[in-house]
């Protein structure tokens, strides 16, 4: 064999065997994100948010924005609740569906980057966190700030 056929095959083995070496393009499937309230917008009748002694009932937009809510993260907290500004919860928000019993969810502070907040199932022992930019406005409407992203 030639020297330039030698060649092209040890490039093709090479090229074999590291195409083989990354896989055979089969990746693991990742879970699917936690949903903390299931549904379409307009299953539910109200959609409302309490922090204190305020309260509101969200606009159909803003519903749109909460409804399903998935969170990006579930995980157990290794710190008191307190740490994720869950005791007390910043706000309340509370999901009436037609015909349903309702479900709330607890709000809680921002992560260590103000991206997401904390959220829990009151009585639950998960906590999610939920991107911050879909909360904001919601808990605008009850004087709840969240700081900017950092």
């Amino acid at each position: 064999m030639s020297r330039p056929g030698r060649l092209r095959l040890v490039m093709a083995a090479g090229l074999a065997a590291l195409a083989s070496s990354c896989g055979s393009g089969s990746t693991p499937a990742l879970p699917p994100p936690p949903v903390l309230v299931a549904g379409r917008p307009a299953q539910f009748d109200a959609v409302c948010v309490s922090a204190g002694d305020r309260q509101a009932r969200l606009s159909p937009a803003l519903v749109n924005g909460v409804a399903p809510l998935v969170a990006a993260k579930e995980f157990r907290p290794p710190e008191p609740l307190a740490e994720y500004g869950l005791a007390p919860a910043r706000a309340r928000l509370t999901y009436r569906p037609a015909g349903g019993a309702p479900t709330s969810l607890l709000v809680g502070g921002p992560t260590f980057d103000d991206h997401f907040i904390y959220v829990m199932h009151p009585g639950g022992q998960a906590l999610y966190t939920v991107a911050a930019g879909q909360l904001d406005p919601v808990l605008a409407l009850v004087g709840v700030v969240v700081p900017a992203p950092k």
